[in-house]
């Protein structure tokens, strides 16, 4: 509803709005927050600390991540960007890996070791798989157009992930 009400507004010159869909932002810091989607960073943090982790989905569910940098400064691209480059809309999803979380793990165990891959689980819950695991590849024509970009790769965004 946010979204059509900001484009109209825009249209109308009542306002110059823009609306950003973001995908899984990753790490955040661990709090307990109730966002279910937490659990990417989650899974990237906890294994990353040297902690045990049971993923809420399976090894070949498929996330879209993007590190928080990289996030930051895409919405402060989104901000700056000329009213008249951008789409009718007002709309547009920010670029991201898809990647899977077997995946994501095999990222982390070239950073911290092979022995890393022992301490996660993988214990799917009906609701967790059917909202965060089945993403399909992502299309972001406009963000691109824009110049954003997602990380690049996985070893990338968990590097920028774990940064201070």
């Amino acid at each position: 509803m946010m979204e059509i009400l900001l484009a109209d507004y825009s249209r109308r010159g009542w306002l110059d709005g823009r609306t950003v869909r973001l995908p899984s932002v990753v790490t955040r810091p661990a709090l307990v927050n109730g966002a279910l989607s937490s659990f990417a960073s989650d899974l990237i943090r906890e294994l990353a600390e040297g902690r045990t982790y049971t993923c809420p989905i399976g090894p070949d569910g498929q996330l879209w991540l993007l590190s928080l940098q990289a996030c930051v400064q895409h919405l402060q691209q989104a901000a700056a960007a000329p009213a008249n480059v951008l789409p009718a809309g007002r709309v547009w999803n920010l670029p991201a890996l898809r990647a899977s979380a077997a995946e994501v793990v095999a990222a982390l165990c070239r950073r911290y070791g092979p022995d890393l891959a022992q301490q996660i689980s993988y214990v799917p819950q009906a609701t967790m798989q059917a909202q965060f695991a089945q993403w399909p590849p992502l299309r972001t024509d406009i963000a691109q157009r824009l110049g954003m970009a997602h990380d690049g790769d996985l070893d990338t965004l968990i590097s920028r992930a774990l940064a201070p």
